[in-house]
């Protein structure tokens, strides 16, 4: 398994595009994945959970030239949340050999559409409205948080932009 380097300006600014190659790339199964630390460290990077509580941070990567990417995880952060941060992460490796201003959203997008790519997810959250009591039990399938969904599903359209749209399921 290979850690592909795909310049995010090569794809037309795609995140999507990009996670989706990686997908493929990696012949990961569709739907949630599972394992992503294996996944990930199978393609070649160093995954280290450490306790960053005094520092407030969720995770952070270290690329030094003929080395494998650390991609360093605060441990103290719910499992979800790590999930997201090491997709986070994987996204800067992948896509970006160059600071941009634009980097940290596209890394957002990219973990998104790794985690939850929008063949798979779409059906998940379209049809009924999406309330509190969806989104709690899409957590648990997706291994995301519940935020991430809500994210997610902004990013689909699947999602008036009113905050009226979600409610407690009355």
């Amino acid at each position: 398994m290979s850690l592909p380097r795909l310049d995010v300006d090569e794809y037309g600014g795609d995140p999507e595009r990009i996670a989706d190659l990686i997908r493929r790339t990696w012949l990961v199964p569709s739907g949630p994945i599972r394992e992503l630390v294996a996944w990930v460290e199978r393609a070649g990077c160093i995954v280290v959970h450490c306790d960053f509580a005094a520092l407030k941070v969720d995770g952070f990567t270290v690329q030094i030239p003929d080395m494998p990417p650390c991609i360093f995880l605060n441990r103290n952060m719910p499992a979800d949340r790590q999930r997201f941060s090491l997709a986070h992460e994987l996204g800067h490796v992948v896509m970006h050999q160059v600071p941009s201003p634009e980097m940290e959203d596209e890394a957002n997008e990219f973990a998104s559409a790794l985690l939850m790519p929008a063949r798979d997810v779409r059906p998940h959250l379209s049809g009924r409205r999406l309330t509190i009591q969806r989104l709690a039990a899409l957590k648990p399938v997706w291994r995301v948080s519940m935020a991430a969904l809500l994210y997610r599903a902004k990013r689909l359209a699947r999602l008036p932009t009113t905050r009226a749209s979600i409610s407690g399921g009355r």
